[in-house]
């Protein structure tokens, strides 16, 4: 079975396009606390679906323009 984790560069690149530079300015944007939005773009943790719709939503993207499939482990 695949998996899938967030792709950290989609994120970025959606959120310099509307100007949101910060991890602060994604986590206003989105409606999450900085500190999930910085966990998430350093990969120490896996978003929740919520959180990965959140930001589909905020930057007018489907899901499966966030999450990459990889290999598993």
């Amino acid at each position: 079975m695949p998996e899938f984790r967030l792709d950290v560069d989609a994120v970025r690149r959606r959120a310099k396009r509307a100007g949101d530079l910060t991890d602060g300015a994604i986590a206003r944007r989105v409606g999450v606390e900085r500190t999930t939005i910085s966990r998430l773009m350093s990969d120490r943790t896996a978003p929740s679906l919520r959180t990965v719709v959140l930001l589909g939503r905020a930057y007018s993207v489907t899901v499966e323009d966030l999450l990459m499939e990889v290999e598993a482990a």
